[in-house]
């Protein structure tokens, strides 16, 4: 909890406490996961960035009645709300080759709203992690094309608090940004 402003362990209490919810809403998202590798959370921060801080609510009614609790502790320029459902998302034919890491298999989320809607918005289960940035670009764009594989983070060379992020384009083409 540390890494959260302090008015979210207020926000939590007040939700956890509040009866007007259909369901509890799950949040922040950040909370119900945990690192596996070490190593990649500059990467993982970064690329997750604001949902982190987010909350998975199951209807747009408790979506509202949360935005109005987020307004009033004044987090709600940081805090978004995400609305999930409960319907299983079976990714095993989706993901590349199991020799490579990606960011669904460095983290343990122990929460499936979370897990939906970070494949769902990051693609995480076909997000390559690959720490040599040349190894990484081989992998992307040297031999035939990885399968079901949208992107690939990789560490920079002298600033392991950085990295690249190497992705295909809409024809073939390659794009490679920087992340810091």
């Amino acid at each position: 909890m540390s890494g959260y402003d302090p008015k979210i362990l207020q926000v939590i209490k007040v939700i956890q406490n509040h009866r007007g919810f259909k369901e509890q809403p799950i949040g922040p998202m950040g909370m119900h996961m945990r690192l596996l590798k070490p190593k990649w959370s500059p990467l993982i921060e970064q690329t997750l960035n604001t949902m982190l801080n987010a909350f998975v609510v199951t209807s747009k009614a408790d979506q509202k009645l949360l935005s109005v609790l987020l307004r009033q502790y004044k987090v709600d320029n940081f805090c978004s709300i995400y609305i999930g459902n409960h319907h299983r998302i079976d990714t095993t034919s989706h993901e590349p080759d199991p020799r490579y890491d990606t960011i669904l298999r460095v983290l343990e989320i122990d929460n499936d709203l979370v897990k939906h809607q970070l494949i769902i918005h990051k693609a995480i289960e076909q997000s390559l992690l690959v720490w040599d940035r040349k190894e990484a670009y081989k992998v992307m764009f040297e031999g035939p094309r990885p399968r079901n594989v949208k992107c690939c983070f990789t560490m920079h060379d002298t600033n392991k608090s950085a990295g690249h992020r190497f992705a295909f384009t809409g024809r073939n083409g390659a794009v490679r940004k920087w992340l810091q």
